[in-house]
């Protein structure tokens, strides 16, 4: 460990002591303070109240204050906002007052100790594998793919599962706000990260890091496919369109979006707030004829035949775009119908790929 991780986790143990078992608890998934004194957790998807809290607001501020010190960022009144990424890969994300109304709070998402492949997810219920052999399809004849949802839904977890089946003779190019290590057992890969509020010196001047000059930076370096870890911002939107469209074919990236058609408007709403002069008819086209498919993930929470609650996190919907430009919802679920699968689209896509070599 380096001494900077050293002096954090230093830090993290003397300000954060009654959140030291929870930080270590391997079956939390986030850590939630809405205030110093209201604690929860996340565990199996469900929120469960503890009764963890600090002595004060003041102890709280304090904690959130000495981490950012630490990772030589600055958070006070005037700098309310912490996004980064804790020793051990861990991602925090804090908010002061007068931003927090009601007081300093935070959520901690522990990074997963366990990196999860496909074969894990078929034997969780998260996919099926019929939807596995349409997704395996595409991505190993390098199609672009993005995998959609909302917070919580998995979409980090699929990304890394994914890449799991991404050859080890490929280079891959992977870009993220806060890196969430999406390809822990890859052999060859460039890791680049823009964190929030961090600049470095560049001729004299400071240079804001930002998603988008990453992902125009890895991309000299010869990689042969690209990921981004979120899209958020209209800037880090069109970089990785502008990606895709230049012949990089296979990227992957994720996107808040309420479904996979959703997806199409998401992107071209983002699109087209850095770029005014272009319709938004032209962006969706544009949109169209780079994505070729967009996974769309969910939390169902449901009862068991015992009566308790139980929250899974699966792939609800798979859509295609054809070269006509043209969408087939190639599988969707629905708790109360199942899984169904468009036969005559799929065939279609099979039929599309076969063609493609």
């Amino acid at each position: 460990m380096s001494s900077s991780n050293k002096a954090t986790q230093d830090l993290m143990s003397h300000y954060g002591q009654c959140i030291h078992d929870l930080l270590n608890d391997k079956t939390i998934t986030e850590i939630c303070v809405d205030s110093y004194d209201y604690v929860y957790v996340e565990r199996d998807g469900l929120l469960v109240d503890t009764d963890v809290k600090w002595e004060s607001e003041a102890a709280l501020v304090q904690y959130i204050k000495q981490i950012a010190n630490s990772l030589g960022l600055i958070v006070n009144n005037e700098n309310p906002l912490l996004d980064a990424r804790l020793p051990g890969n861990a991602r925090i994300s804090a908010t002061l007052r007068p931003v927090s109304v009601n007081g300093a709070c935070m959520s901690i998402r522990p990074f997963p100790s366990v990196h999860r492949t496909m074969e894990d997810l078929l034997k969780q219920g998260a996919i099926t594998q019929r939807a596995l052999d349409i997704i395996s399809l595409g991505l190993g004849n390098k199609l672009n793919i993005i995998a959609v949802g909302g917070t919580g839904s998995g979409k980090t977890s699929f990304l890394r599962a994914l890449i799991f089946l991404v050859s080890q003779e490929e280079r891959l190019g992977i870009v993220e706000d806060t890196q969430e290590n999406i390809a822990p057992h890859h052999k060859r890969k460039v890791e680049l990260e823009a964190p929030r509020g961090r600049s470095n010196g560049y001729m004299g001047q400071q240079q804001e890091i930002t998603l988008p000059i990453l992902i125009e930076e890895v991309l000299r370096k010869r990689i042969d496919r690209l990921t981004v870890g979120e899209i958020r911002k209209p800037s880090a939107c069109a970089a990785f369109l502008d990606a895709m469209s230049t012949g990089h074919g296979g990227c992957l990236a994720s996107l808040h979006a309420s479904s996979s058609l959703d997806a199409i408007d998401r992107l071209t709403t983002l699109y087209a707030r850095q770029a005014s002069n272009i319709s938004k008819e032209a962006i969706d086209s544009y949109i169209r004829s780079n994505l070729d498919l967009a996974v769309y993930l969910s939390r169902d929470v449901e009862k068991t035949d015992n009566n308790e609650w139980r929250v899974t996190r699966r792939i609800k919907e798979i859509m295609w775009i054809d070269p006509d430009k043209k969408e087939h919802l190639l599988m969707s679920h629905r708790i109360k119908t199942g899984y169904t699968y468009d036969e005559k689209a799929i065939k279609k896509f099979e039929d599309f790929i076969s063609k493609l070599h």
